[in-house]
């Protein structure tokens, strides 16, 4: 997903690295002071309390930096659903203009077959009258169908397609919520 944050795993590992820096540089303070006169153990206590607050603010500005990730991962999340919510939706109005156009369909596939029984049972009328009422609409119907056709092809392509992204979003949320829950 393009604009989306992704988890880094390498901020975990420099986070590490940087408290391991912290560690060894408190450690090696102390050893230093314990063997130092009064004036270079009160330097050594000075810089190691100015290391100690360092460590602290980088480890306050990392912890700022992934709430500021969790966050977007969250707000992205949130679009996610939304975007989700509003593509099932279409997929639902599509399904139900299929299903209507279906009916239609089975309408006119009726009217055919009344307009053919028709046909059979008086064709000498229909001969005699030349085009009558049934035949110009069932041409009508017939021009129709090949319209509402194409239509259907492309309701049932459409609802191929959301249907597609509906699955692929909902896929994303789900991994977006399992990373959301290890962080």
């Amino acid at each position: 997903m393009s604009g989306q944050p992704e988890f880094d795993p390498s901020f975990a590992e420099a986070l590490q690295s940087n408290m391991a820096v912290k560690t060894d540089s408190y450690n090696s303070g102390t050893a230093n002071r314990q063997n130092a006169n009064p004036d270079e153990k009160l330097q050594a206590a000075e810089n190691e309390t100015k290391a100690l607050r360092n460590g602290i603010e980088a480890i306050v500005s990392d912890l700022l930096e992934a709430r500021n990730e969790a966050k977007k991962a969250y707000d992205a999340k949130e679009q996610l659903e939304l975007r989700c919510t509003e593509l099932s939706q279409e997929v639902e109005s599509l399904r139900t203009a299929l299903e209507s156009e279906r009916r239609h369909q089975a309408a006119l596939h009726e009217s055919q077959t009344s307009a053919t029984a028709l046909e059979q049972q008086s064709p000498q009328q229909l001969v005699n009258t030349g085009t009558t009422s049934e035949e110009m609409q069932l041409d009508d119907f017939q021009g129709a169908t090949e319209l509402q056709a194409a239509d259907i092809g492309k309701l049932q392509e459409l609802v191929r397609f959301y249907k597609g992204n509906s699955e692929r979003l909902s896929a994303e949320i789900q991994q977006l919520k399992a990373e959301s829950r290890q962080q």
